[in-house]
């Protein structure tokens, strides 16, 4: 894994990059154009309308000319920009909106100059706060994201694991809904620790995860639950949990991968933290087998 830790991105290698910022902070710009400010320069420009000569009034963005809303007098087909020369006006950054009259005197009516101009500021605060609560709002999303995520392998940890259990727990009890848990657990990291150092343990975690990853279906569910153990849960899953364990065998033992692996499906009365105990014990049966099969 490279990159800077408190970064939100996690490359895993050259091809394989996950990005944690599943809620880039907005641009000016994003904030602008949102539906909230939106709305509000259009009630804005409505209210200008009906009390300043029922002239058309618009709402735009200093930083590029962009018309944000209009009052419903406007007529589109009108060249606005020929008739409000916004850059000798404002500065750019100084309102990140600004409200002109497009009557033939609008420009020079005090009055209702006066009043876009009491209306930008106004239009102004409510983007500014728009952009604090939306960048709040990010920074949350990225933590709670972050607070997830296994930052090593890129996979869910044990925290999003037990979440999800408790949500697919809830949609079963709405409604039938299979499933099917691994417990798979790596037989050769504390031998790779120990013999090559914890780098070459560290590459092994994030290949599994990768492996594990790839196996699956986008939307089941990946997680590293322990130093090396790994839990993957198939959601609507109707086939034969064998087939299953199969796949992900065959996908770790390609990556030359040697870990125990233990499988169930919870029955009707059977809860899916009862199908994790079972396959947890499976994979401890499954590695010990394969201790007394090889003298260990």
């Amino acid at each position: 894994m490279t990159g800077d830790p408190s970064s939100d991105i996690i490359r895993l290698d050259e091809h394989d990059v996950i990005d944690l910022s599943d809620a880039p902070e907005p641009t000016l710009m994003d904030v602008v154009r949102s539906p909230a400010v939106r709305r509000a320069a259009t009630r804005a420009v409505l209210d200008l309308e009906q009390h300043h000569g029922h002239a058309p009034w618009i709402v735009i963005c200093p930083l590029n000319g962009e018309l944000i809303a209009s009052s419903p007098s406007f007529d589109e087909s009108v060249d606005w920009k020929a008739q409000a020369d916004v850059s000798g006006r404002f500065e750019q950054g100084d309102v990140p909106l600004a409200v002109l009259s497009l009557a033939p005197d609008g420009l020079d009516d005090d009055p209702a100059a006066r009043a876009g101009e009491l209306v930008a500021r106004a239009l102004s605060e409510i983007v500014v706060a728009e952009r604090r609560a939306a960048a709040a709002d990010a920074r949350a999303g990225r933590a709670e994201a972050m607070a997830s995520t296994d930052a090593l392998t890129g996979v869910g940890n044990q925290r999003a694991w037990w979440e999800r259990i408790a949500e697919e727990e809830a949609h079963r009890a709405r409604a039938a809904r299979a499933a099917v848990i691994a417990v798979i657990d790596l037989d050769d990291l504390k031998e790779m620790n120990d013999q090559r150092g914890h780098l070459h343990g560290d590459l092994l975690l994030r290949l599994a995860a990768q492996t594990l990853r790839r196996a699956v279906r986008p939307f089941d569910v990946v997680a590293r639950v322990g130093g090396d153990e790994f839990a993957v849960m198939a959601v609507d899953y109707e086939g034969d949990p064998r087939v299953f364990a199969a796949r992900l065998g065959d996908a770790l033992e390609a990556a030359d991968i040697h870990a125990s692996l233990g499988v169930a499906m919870p029955m009707p009365t059977e809860s899916l933290t009862d199908a994790y105990a079972d396959a947890d014990r499976a994979m401890y049966a499954q590695k010990r087998h394969r201790r007394q099969r090889t003298g260990a």
